[in-house]
């Protein structure tokens, strides 16, 4: 009898939820802004750290003896592949922080190369100063002719 009523009761709800003529909300992607950014990047360290824990705990059980039988080595093998995968996310987190600052600020002095003013090097950037130089008044004196007298020219 008992067993009757509970089938019963189910096939009713889930009867209810079946036919039901309510249309569901068409999804909508998160937009970018929708989260702060400390929220998303806890959450991240979070994916990470969940990650890393189920993948050393096998790894564990490779390099240490612990006894999986009783909850006590359970317990040691679990709380260092926790903190392992603590240490990860953390690695993680420095690593993208050091990014993020590094890209973000110019550099504030291009390095400076000292040459012997009699090095071959230097005398090829003299060289090269030269024909930039050459090129930039050239290019000069074409602009200061008329328009009229480059299309007669040609």
């Amino acid at each position: 009898m008992f067993r009757k009523l509970v089938i019963c009761l189910l096939l009713l709800a889930l009867g209810f939820s079946a036919f039901s003529a309510t249309q569901l909300p068409e999804y909508v992607p998160y937009e970018e802004e929708e989260f702060p950014e400390w929220s998303r990047k806890l959450r991240r360290a979070e994916v990470i750290a969940l990650g890393a824990t189920a993948i050393t705990y096998p790894l564990i059980g490779l390099f240490a003896k612990f006894d999986d039988s009783k909850m006590d080595g359970f317990l040691i093998k679990f709380g260092i592949s926790a903190a392992a995968g603590a240490v990860i996310a953390l690695a993680d987190y420095i690593i993208g922080e050091v990014n993020a600052n590094s890209k973000s600020k110019p550099q504030e002095n291009p390095p400076v190369i000292f040459l012997d003013p009699e090095s071959k090097e230097a005398l090829m950037l003299e060289e090269m100063k030269r024909a930039a130089a050459s090129r930039e008044s050239s290019d000069n004196k074409d602009s200061e002719v008329p328009q009229d007298e480059k299309e007669s020219a040609m």
